[in-house]
Order: structure tokens, then sequence, then C-alpha cells
């Protein structure tokens, strides 16, 4: 039975003597921490084991504080969106200001569970189902054309796969941080009547598959 040593933490396989355990290395040649005292093994790659890596770590980083430097080193780059500057960790990934980002994360009119539900089943799921006359697959996901999800009208619901639904909502949250970075509160209308044309445009540039409810024939 492989398990970790009470008293060294390192992997062990144990065998009954008796009524005592005692335990045999599984690996003779495992690395072991270079703190004095501490039989654990080396996290992979690295002289010390994980508890004393990132003790080390974190007294580097108290030393390098105490002393005027930089704990990790920061990029100065100009938000895409606002065109402020910020202090980005990653040089080439970072694209937004803190204040656009939380703005894309929440660009939705209503709360992402503010659905309609049949018992414990989303309403627009049940709604979809009835029509096409099975369950919905795995990659299979309705979209509500407007934003809103209590919105299940066939003409507002659309069926496309799971992946192309992650890269729509992408593409209007970035729309909609950079229109509400123009208009301020005047945004929320506007959106309103933008969103569903932005989103029927970048379904049909996109080569996307989909299908609108309300267009499925014999209902």
């Amino acid at each position: 039975m492989d398990c970790r040593c009470k008293s060294c933490q390192g992997y062990y396989k144990l065998i009954k003597l008796v009524n005592a355990f005692t335990c045999l290395p599984i690996n003779n040649n495992m690395k072991i921490c270079k703190i004095e005292g501490c039989n654990k093994e080396c996290d992979k790659g690295r002289r010390y084991c994980h508890e004393h890596f990132l003790a080390r770590k974190a007294e580097q980083r108290k030393v390098r504080k105490d002393a005027g430097l930089k704990v990790r080193t920061k990029w100065i780059k100009n938000c895409i969106i606002c065109g402020n500057e910020f202090e980005a960790i990653n040089k080439h990934i970072s694209k937004y200001c803190p204040v656009c980002w939380n703005n894309i994360k929440n660009k939705t009119l209503d709360s992402n569970n503010n659905y309609s539900y049949v018992g414990e089943k989303c309403e627009h799921r049940v709604l979809v189902e009835k029509i096409i006359g099975r369950q919905l697959e795995y990659n299979e996901v309705i979209h509500h054309l407007d934003g809103n999800p209590k919105n299940n009208d066939l003409s507002n619901l659309l069926i496309l796969s799971r992946s192309k639904h992650v890269s729509l909502h992408q593409y209007l949250n970035l729309e909609g941080a950079i229109l509400q970075n123009q208009l301020g509160d005047e945004y929320y209308e506007k959106w309103k009547s933008l969103i569903k044309p932005l989103s029927l445009n970048w379904l049909n540039t996109n080569n996307t598959e989909y299908i609108i409810v309300d267009t499925i024939k014999g209902w």
C-alpha cells in the first residue's frame, strides 16, 4: 500500500510485520530536501520539499520588499479599451486595465443564474428539446440573442456548439466594455439595441453553424 510516512512525509510502501508497520522506500534514489533535519522528498526539479520551497520564496520576497526592490516584475502597458496605463504581470497576455477587465467579466444584462426553471431544468432547454424531439447533446448550447436569460421567445433562442458559444460571449463582452467606456451611463440602453445584430453578424462572419429555434420546420 503506497502512502506517506507520518514522520518524514516521504512516499513509502507499508508492509505489515506482526503487530507493527515498517516503512520501505519505494524509490531508493529519491532526492531528499537539503534543509537539515527534513527528510521529505524534493519537488521535481528542485532541491527543497514543497513546504520549504514555499517558505524560501516567501523569505526572498520579504528581503526584496524590505530592500525597496520589486517583488515581482511588472510591465507598464496601455489598456486597449480605455487607453489608460496599468501595471501588467504578463508582458504579452495582459491587455486590459483592472477596471475594464472587471467590465468585461460582468457584461450581461442579468445574472448568469437568472434563468427561468421548469422543475430542476432550465425552461429554455425544455422548450428546445420539445421542439427538436430529443435531448440536447453535451456540445449543444442554447444562446439568448438579446442577452436576457428570461426571454425564452423562440425567435430569441438559437442552438450552437459549446466552443462557439464561449467565443461569442468573449466577443460580446469585449464590445460591451468598449461601448461602456465610450458612453458611460448611456451604455445600457444602447447595448440592448446592439447586442442582437452584433451577435448575428459575428456568427455569420465566422462561418458558425447555428439554428434559430423558431425557424425549425414543423413547429
